[in-house]
C-alpha cells in the first residue's frame, strides 16, 4: 500500500491514543471519534485521523468488524499490555507491524509499502552527509530521488514530509542542524537508526557472536543490512554504495558506536575471526568478533 500518497497525515502519535483507548475493548467509529478527537478541539483533523486507521488496518493492529463497524485491537497482533506504557515499546510495536507487512507483500511478489522501501534507502545512507530537510533545491531529496529513480516511492512535497515524519517516529532519522542555535528549524534529515536499534536489545541475548548479532538484527528491523528489505533495493538496481566493501553501511556503524558510548552496547574484538564483522564510519572501516549488551532500564 502506498501509504505516502493514500494516507499522508497517518500518524504514530494519533495511533498511540486510539490504541490505548481500544485497550478497554471495541468501540464504533462514532465513539473513538467522540472519545480520542472531539469535534469541537480538533474538527479539522477527520483526515489524520482517518488516515491513521487506514494504515493500522494495513499493518494488521487494528480492524474494524463488518456487522457493526466497531474497531478493536486484533488479537493476532499480539499487542501486549506494556506496549502502550513506553513511547519506546509503542514505536517498537508499530515499527514491527509495518516492516513485517512489507517483507510478507514482498515475499508473496507484491510491492512492500512505499514507507517500508523509503526506510530501508534511509539505511544506505551516510549519517555525515545528511539529506536536505526541504524537498527541492539545489542537492535537495528530490534530486537524489530523481536520479535513483524512487520517484514511486516519494514524489512530492507532501510526501516527502509523510516520510519524514514516519522516519523519526520509528527511530530511523533524527532532524538536525549543521549549526548551532538548537532553536532554528531543522534544516537536516540525519540518517540514524540508533533508536530503532536500541528497542530490540532488552530482547537479545547478553552476549553474541558478531554474525549472530547482525543477523538477529537484520530479522528484527528488515531494512537495515543483511534484512530483506534490502533485496527490494537491490531489485531497484540500488547498491549500498556508503558501505564500501564492508558488511554494515555507515548507517548502522554509527548507530553501533553511539549506543556503545552510551554503555548500552559493547563491541568487542577477539583472536578468533571465524565470526568478524566489518563496519563503515567516518570514511573508515572497522570490525568487532562479538558483542555485548548491556541492561536498558
Amino acid at each position: 500500500m502506498k501509504y505516502l500518497s493514500r494516507a499522508p497525515q497517518a500518524n504514530v502519535a494519533i495511533l498511540w491514543v486510539v490504541m490505548r483507548w481500544l485497550q478497554k475493548g471495541p468501540a464504533s467509529y462514532d465513539d473513538l471519534t467522540a472519545a480520542v478527537r472531539p469535534a469541537a478541539l480538533v474538527s479539522p483533523a477527520d483526515d489524520a485521523f482517518n488516515a491513521t486507521l487506514v494504515v493500522a488496518a494495513d499493518i494488521g493492529l487494528l480492524g474494524a468488524d463488518g456487522s457493526n463497524g466497531e474497531w478493536r485491537i486484533l488479537e493476532e497482533a499480539s499487542v501486549s499490555a506494556d506496549a502502550f506504557e513506553r513511547p519506546d515499546r509503542f514505536r517498537s510495536l508499530v515499527r514491527r507491524a509495518l516492516l513485517q507487512r512489507a517483507v510478507r507483500e514482498h515475499e508473496a511478489g507484491g510491492e512492500p509499502s512505499d514507507v517500508a522501501v523509503g526506510l530501508a534507502w534511509l539505511c544506505s545512507l551516510d549519517p555525515s552527509r545528511p539529506l536536505l530537510w526541504g524537498w527541492d533545491g539545489d542537492g535537495g531529496p528530490e534530486q537524489t530521488i530523481q536520479k535513483l529513480g524512487l520517484t514511486d516511492v516519494i514524489v512530492n512535497d507532501t510526501q516527502w514530509r509523510a516520510f519524514r515524519r514516519w522516519a523519526i517516529a520509528l527511530g530511523f532519522a533524527a532532524a538536525g542542524n549543521p549549526a548551532p542555535p538548537p532553536s532554528t528549524p531543522p534544516q537536516r534529515l540525519i540518517p540514524d537508526p540508533t533508536a530503532a536499534i536500541a528497542d530490540c536489545l532488552p530482547q537479545m541475548p547478553r552476549s553474541l557472536s558478531a554474525r549472530a548479532f547482525v543477523d538477529a538484527l537484520a530479522a528484527e528491523v528488515p531494512a537495515v543490512d543483511g534484512g530483506a528489505l534490502e533485496m527490494v533495493l537491490q531489485e531497484r538496481g540500488l547498491q549500498y554504495e556508503a558501505r564500501a566493501d564492508a558488511a554494515l553501511g555507515p548507517a548502522v556503524g554509527h548507530a553501533l558506536e553511539r549506543l556503545q558510548r552510551r554503555g548500552a552496547l559493547t563491541l568487542h574484538k577477539s583472536d578468533d575471526a571465524g565470526q568478524r564483522v566489518s563496519y563503515r564510519i567516518a570514511d573508515q572501516t572497522r570490525t568487532f568478533d562479538f558483542i555485548s549488551i548491556g541492561v536498558r532500564g
